[in-house]
């Protein structure tokens, strides 16, 4: 696999969605997001209101799109509600 074509796809996709570029995530929200594009965003907005966030998902068994699919279709897209859930499921 040619990284450098990979690094410079993800760079264009990252600024056309608005969010951190490979280079400037952390390494946790880089490994949870298995590279699922809408994992990456939500990780992003989620560590941005809880710096934990990456971890807590991923402590939970959440990771690539499970990330997503918690956000979109259990949570309806609401980072509060997410973070409701992880901390009923931590419980």
């Amino acid at each position: 696999m040619d990284h450098g074509a990979l690094d410079v796809a993800l760079a264009k996709l990252d600024a056309a969605m608005g969010i951190c570029s490979p280079r400037k995530c952390s390494p946790t929200i880089m490994r949870v997001a298995m590279g699922n594009p809408g994992a990456l965003r939500v990780l992003h907005e989620l560590c941005a209101l809880d710096a934990a966030g990456a971890e807590r998902l991923e402590m939970l068994g959440y990771k690539g799109p499970d990330v997503w699919r918690l956000y979109k279709n259990q949570c309806g897209e609401n980072l509060a509600e997410m973070l409701k859930v992880m901390a009923e499921l931590e419980e």
